[in-house]
């Protein structure tokens, strides 16, 4: 009995005209329910809903993303000045550059606080340093090799306070942490967005054939205490027992 074909259908092709294939990654996957169509396609083949435009879901990486090793990396740091006037076309601009959303790109130079961008080669950092202070940022580049990343931030679920000191209760393992009022350095909210491609393919003797593609996403808001001589804390929005 011959073995089911699982592929997507395609139209018939016209005379003469020979029917593509397309690779994975051209693949437009529909908010709806979810499953791959062809990017020549306006509505999904399965549910009807319409699909996004080929160019938000086909958009190039960076000019800066290379598979170069992140130790011999360079992260580029801005700041906003004193005062500095900064309209929307070039936050805007920027943050489609970098992958921020405007809005938290607008709020990270408000502050007026080092902001850190991204990481490049050396050659790019250059080129990203020099358009940067062309928008009037203090622009500054950090060597990876400098910097700490051998830490990890331990994840908390609960945390006690005294008058001299504060106290964490960690997930897993579970363990008891101290550290006194002093010992608080730094503390930086944030989010962690964590993005996933799951493709579904089914190999034979001579090809593979690919049968769907999904896009996942992950969302987390957190806040990392920085203590001296210490692991940093992680307080999760999923983790931590948030009294009600």
């Amino acid at each position: 009995m011959p073995e089911p074909d699982e592929t997507l259908p395609a139209a018939p092709a016209a005379a003469g005209v020979e029917a593509r294939g397309f690779a994975p990654e051209e693949l437009l996957t529909c908010d709806s329910c979810l499953r791959a169509n062809a990017p020549t396609r306006t509505q999904c083949l399965y549910c009807g809903a319409g699909l996004r435009a080929v160019a938000s879901v086909l958009r190039p990486e960076p000019p800066f993303a290379t598979s170069e090793p992140e130790v011999n990396r360079i992260y580029i740091v801005a700041r906003s000045r004193p005062g500095q006037a900064i309209t929307h076309s070039v936050v805007d601009q920027l943050a489609e550059r970098f992958q921020f959303k405007p809005a938290e790109l607008h709020a990270g130079f408000a502050s007026c606080g080092p902001l850190p961008l991204t990481s490049a080669s050396r050659e790019q950092a250059v080129e990203l340093l020099s358009e940067l202070q062309a928008h009037g940022f203090d622009a500054f580049s950090i060597p990876a090799s400098e910097v700490e990343t051998s830490l990890a931030a331990r994840k908390i679920r609960a945390l006690e306070f005294t008058e001299t000191s504060l106290s964490a209760l960690t997930t897993s393992p579970v363990q008891q942490l101290c550290a006194a009022w002093s010992d608080l350095s730094l503390i930086v909210s944030g989010r962690l967005q964590t993005n996933r491609v799951e493709v579904d393919e089914r190999q034979s003797r001579n090809s593979t054939k690919y049968l769907d593609r999904r896009e996942l996403s992950h969302d987390e808001s957190v806040i990392d205490l920085y203590v001296k001589s210490e692991m940093s804390w992680r307080i999760g929005a999923q983790d931590f027992d948030f009294p009600v």
